[in-house]
C-alpha cells in the first residue's frame, strides 16, 4: 500500500478540518441591503473587491429585538342632548329631549340645558413588534454575529464590487 505524500496529506487534513470547523461564506450586496445570517458564529474574515480603488467597505451588524406588545386603539364618540322646558297657554309644564336645539326658541320656552354623552371604548391586541435595535460595525477576528442577525454595508458600493465575509460556527 502506498502513502500519500505529507503535503497532500495536510492539505487533506487541512480541508476535513474547515469543513468539520464550519466555515460559512456569505456574499453581501454592493447597494447596502442587509443580508440575514442563517447560522451564527465568529466573523473570520471580510472580503472585498471593487474597481473604485478608494473605498474602503465598513460592514455593519444589525441585531434586532421583537416581541409581543399590547397595541390600545381608544375610539371617542362625543354626543350632545338637548332639553328643553315650555309651557303652553294653559299653564302645564312640557320637557322634551331633542337631537339638536332650534336655532329659534318659541316665546314660551322657559329653559333649555345641553346633556353630553361621551361613549369610549378601547380595544387592546397583541401585536409582533419592533422594541429595540442596534447597529454595530463588524471586524473581522473579533465580531460574532447570531443567527437572524443581519450584515450589511455601512455605505453604497459601485455595481461591480463584491463583498464577501466568512463565519465559522
Amino acid at each position: 500500500m502506498k502513502r500519500l505524500p505529507l503535503s497532500i496529506s495536510a492539505a487533506l487534513s487541512l480541508a476535513a478540518t474547515a469543513i468539520l470547523a464550519g466555515v460559512g461564506f456569505l456574499d453581501i450586496p454592493p447597494s447596502g441591503i442587509a443580508v440575514a445570517i442563517s447560522e451564527g458564529g465568529k466573523v473570520a474574515w471580510i472580503d472585498s473587491v471593487s474597481t473604485n480603488a478608494a473605498w474602503t467597505p465598513t460592514v455593519k451588524a444589525v441585531r434586532e429585538s421583537w416581541r409581543n406588545v399590547e397595541d390600545i386603539q381608544t375610539t371617542v364618540a362625543t354626543n350632545y342632548t338637548y332639553s328643553v322646558v315650555w309651557t303652553n297657554d294653559m299653564g302645564t309644564v312640557f320637557t322634551n329631549v331633542l337631537e339638536s336645539l332650534p336655532s329659534s326658541l318659541a316665546p314660551t320656552v322657559t329653559g333649555f340645558w345641553t346633556n353630553i354623552v361621551v361613549k369610549t371604548t378601547s380595544t387592546t391586541n397583541i401585536v409582533y413588534s419592533l422594541v429595540a435595535a442596534e447597529t454595530n460595525t463588524v471586524t473581522a477576528g473579533t465580531t460574532y454575529v447570531a443567527p437572524g442577525d443581519a450584515v450589511m454595508l455601512s455605505t453604497n458600493a459601485d455595481d461591480t464590487a463584491r463583498i464577501t465575509i466568512a463565519i465559522e460556527k
